[in-house]
């Protein structure tokens, strides 16, 4: 988000972050009472999961009449949105299962200055609206699969709740601490600080066990460099080198996370007694 708004050309400043993930409040409205501006908010953080107060957030930019936008890529088909809060939205398709190649975004009508408001600009297709022409596959792709997920979401929800609280209740059991564990949190993900710095031998021994995890949020699930969300949160460098990221999906099965939860036990004490 931030390599966009700077793409874009806006100056920004950061809202400092809790060690719980989530936005210091009070931090937001001293920046507010500063220099009143436009609010942008991930619903979701790409590793941690951890879920920001959007009802919380509103109450703050309707007070200093801002407007209030969020990134739903995480959230969206995942939660319940509070969409009539927002000023604008993002969101993707290929985050659902819809395949690549299409994503919607919403701005509220009087925010927009242009008549013919385009993202994509370089050419007239469609009366300007965008600068080629349009996926359709992709697009009616992620309508279908708008129709099998939206009423199927809640049910969906609460079976990957079970599955994030099996994985983590063996995590904390082999010494791990649960990233943003005091937080709401999106329940298909656990973001966790290992009790040893072999990473990349607890990666490889999960991935001989045909489980994939990640060091980092989706964009770079094999970085090895510190995640500056953790940092932000507090987390020294050296346990945000240990940190890994679990990640559940639509198709997960009982199964599945049963021997996920066998080889994290077996592949960390495999580790530790090393130690």
């Amino acid at each position: 988000m931030y390599s966009a708004l700077e793409f874009a050309g806006f100056d920004f400043r950061k809202i400092h972050s809790l060690k719980n993930g989530e936005i210091d409040l009070n931090h937001l409205e001293v920046l507010l009472k500063e220099q009143p501006a436009p609010v942008f908010i991930l619903h979701v953080a790409n590793e941690s999961g951890v879920i920001q107060p959007i009802e919380k957030i509103s109450v703050l930019t309707r007070k200093f009449s801002v407007p209030l936008f969020s990134d739903l890529m995480q959230s969206f088909c995942k939660l319940e949105i509070p969409f009539p809060l927002l000023d604008g939205f993002t969101f993707s398709g290929h985050k659902i299962g819809a395949g690549m190649g299409a994503s919607g975004t919403w701005v509220r009508s009087d925010l927009v200055s242009e008549k013919e408001f385009a993202i994509f600009h370089g050419s007239n297709q469609e009366n300007n609206h965008r600068a080629g022409t349009e996926n359709s596959p992709s697009i009616l792709a992620l309508s279908e699969v708008l129709k099998h997920r939206l009423p199927e979401q809640k049910f969906k929800s609460e079976i990957s709740t079970t599955f994030r609280t099996q994985i983590e209740t063996v995590l904390e059991s082999c010494g791990c601490e649960i990233i943003g564990k005091e937080a709401s949190r999106i329940p298909t993900t656990s973001f966790c600080i290992l009790p040893t710095q072999d990473v990349d031998f607890f990666m490889m021994g999960m991935e001989e066990a045909d489980f994939i995890v990640s060091t980092g949020s989706s964009c770079k699930s094999r970085s090895r460099e510190p995640a500056p969300s953790l940092l932000s949160m507090g987390f020294t460098e050296e346990e945000a080198l240990r940190a890994i990221r679990i990640s559940t999906g639509w198709f997960t099965t009982q199964e599945e996370v049963d021997e996920l939860c066998i080889q994290i036990q077996k592949v960390l004490k495999a580790l530790l007694d090393d130690l």
